[in-house]
């Protein structure tokens, strides 16, 4: 199997156009569509709404990390040893992940929201499409931790835009958060990258360069 970054890239966009087309909540409208319009409507972005995007990103993270830990425990029950090192990889650095933003909200003298644990699937980027999904076998917990990562990636990008926003339009250059969100960013196309070297080979694709 010839898997290149190249056929990676081709391989993700594909996905995502999958993603779109197999949501498990057809939805009126996505909540990481409206999130997103909701800020791009605003005059002006300030730091409180870059706190406001950090503190939902934790709440993904959080969520991630419960995923990733729920599919490393069904992937070792199924006897899947390829997948226990990512899966239980991925789940350590989204925990860490979370603690950094944790860190640099309390940096930028703000409190870290707090929420029931009832309310995880309300307050995130993509509303219930977190819920993970009971009684389904590694092979396709594997496509949702990918279809996940895809979703992580776009949010941490909108983050960088609205951070540019920020700095073009109230002059505020936050390079702390902004270095954060890249070294963050960087972490989840990783993750997207190895866990779709794993379906490549576990699904029988074969990319050509």
């Amino acid at each position: 199997m010839n898997f290149t970054k190249k056929n990676y890239k081709k391989y993700i966009t594909e996905a995502a156009e999958e993603q779109k087309e197999e949501s498990l909540v057809p939805a009126p409208k996505d909540r990481a569509e409206t999130l997103k319009a909701t800020y791009a409507a605003k005059k002006d972005i300030n730091q409180q709404d870059i706190v406001d995007l950090l503190n939902v990103a934790i709440v993904d993270e959080l969520l991630a990390a419960f995923n990733y830990f729920s599919s490393f425990a069904l992937s070792k029950t199924e006897g899947k040893a390829d997948f226990d090192p990512e899966f239980h990889a991925h789940y350590q650095e989204e925990l860490g992940h979370a603690e950094m933003l944790v860190q640099r909200i309390n940096e930028l003298g703000s409190p870290v929201m707090t929420i029931s644990i009832k309310n995880y699937c309300e307050l995130n980027s993509v509303g219930d499409r977190w819920q993970q999904q009971k009684e389904q076998p590694s092979l396709e917990m594997l496509k949702n931790r990918r279809d996940e990562e895809i979703d992580a990636v776009s949010f941490y990008k909108f983050i960088l835009q609205m951070l540019d926003r920020m700095k073009n339009e109230t002059k505020n250059w936050d390079s702390t958060t902004e270095q954060l969100v890249k070294k963050i960013l960087a972490d989840e196309e990783e993750h997207l990258y190895d866990l779709t070297q794993l379906l490549v080979q576990y699904e029988g694709g074969t990319e050509n360069a």
